[in-house]
């Protein structure tokens, strides 16, 4: 499986596509995680899989707009989960971050 932010990944849709197509993987994913110094290596806070469907997404666009939906899913349950996180170090008085 080629997850889309498991590293420094540039044109990631592209290569996951692309190995669907050629039999190697069979669904790929998406990941929110924590931001430390070393690019998409963060501990993940949301990751989510993507099955690629035949008959469906054969085509890139299609795929990338499918792709982009699930983003926006993950951003918005990511963000959500850290303001939780936050609001309950404020509460019990964490420092930490």
């Amino acid at each position: 499986m080629i997850w889309l932010t498991c590293k420094p990944l540039q044109h990631a849709i592209e290569r996951a596509h692309s190995a669907w197509l050629e039999g190697k993987i069979d669904k790929t994913g998406v990941m929110i995680h924590n931001v430390i110094s070393e690019v998409d290596m963060g501990t993940p806070i949301v990751v989510r899989e993507i099955p690629f469907v035949k008959g469906e997404d054969e085509n890139l666009e299609h795929f990338e707009k499918k792709v982009h939906a699930v983003e926006w899913e993950v951003v918005i349950e990511g963000v959500k989960l850290t303001i939780d996180e936050i609001r309950k170090e404020k509460k019990h008085g964490s420092t930490e971050a």
